[in-house]
């Protein structure tokens, strides 16, 4: 009899431990399923495996706060849409990434007569930056700074000829920290900016501080970050900021611990299969 009721109580306990296995193995296999809130229709499991190649310290941030992230992911991948694919808005532009010779932006506008201070005459910039660009030096004028262009567009002759003027003087391995070579370089793209001096000095000004401080509010992004410079491929330049948009900025500020290339690397990792499941 007793081994009756131990045999009745060893069942019991297996049937109760194989409905805990098939509630965990369930909830699991729906949680993989669950869509995240928000016009990217991208299931959990998608989303991690968009997560794969990030730090820790970054993929642990995104995940405290999905939506969140998914919400500015659409916005951006609805702007790049927006603005169409020949301009390349979020093209990597690095020494892996080339433009090619002949990539010109369509909406090119000259800087000069906009009431910007500027080192030269002659400067452009893309349409899709401008009105930011101007908000930008707008406030920082209030705030009682003057805030100089010193560079913008260029493209692929010009920047070859930059390049080779450089090796002339400092050779081609030491040109490489500081100078892309022709198709690399950001300022093809006609969203890229030389603000202030040139110099590493530019970052102790009230000017450098406060674009430092201030530039992702109006969309721009600081470059090539001190302490990056191995993946980066350039020495740390506190003058070069890109137009990454706004909700570009403020997704690679909060998520990407401000750092462009990780941003723009996801972005190009995932853009095909985000864009696929974007709903509008």
């Amino acid at each position: 009899m007793k081994k009756s009721i131990r045999n009745l109580y060893s069942g019991i306990n297996y049937f109760i431990l194989f409905i805990s296995m098939l509630v965990v193995f369930i909830s699991c296999v729906k949680s993989e399923n669950l869509f995240i809130d928000g016009d990217i229709k991208i299931t959990e499991k998608e989303f991690l495996l968009t997560l794969d190649k990030l730090p820790d310290d970054i993929r642990d941030n995104i995940l405290k706060d999905k939506k969140t992230f998914i919400s500015l992911l659409s916005e951006v991948l609805s702007l790049e849409k927006a603005d169409g694919k020949e301009n390349q808005l979020f093209f990597p532009a690095d020494k892996k990434n080339l433009l090619n010779a002949d990539f010109e932006p369509s909406d090119l506008l000259p800087l000069d007569n906009e009431g910007f201070l500027l080192n030269k005459e002659g400067m452009k910039i893309r349409k899709t930056v401008m009105t930011d660009l101007k908000e930008m030096i707008s406030d920082a004028s209030e705030a009682g700074l003057k805030i100089v262009i010193s560079s913008a567009y260029r493209s692929y002759s010009y920047q070859k000829n930059l390049y080779n003027y450089y090796i002339g003087i400092y050779g081609e391995e030491e040109t490489a920290r500081f100078s892309a070579p022709p198709g690399a370089s950001q300022h093809q793209l006609g969203t890229s900016m030389d603000f202030g001096s040139i110099t590493k000095d530019f970052m102790d000004t009230d000017e450098g501080k406060w674009i430092k401080e201030n530039s992702w509010k109006y969309g721009f992004s600081l470059s090539y970050p001190e302490g990056h410079e191995n993946i980066t491929g350039y020495e740390f330049e506190p003058w070069h900021y890109r137009y990454i948009t706004k909700p570009g900025a403020a997704l690679e500020r909060d998520f990407f611990g401000g750092l462009q290339y990780l941003f723009i690397e996801y972005l190009t990792d995932n853009r095909e299969m985000l864009l696929s499941k974007k709903t509008n």
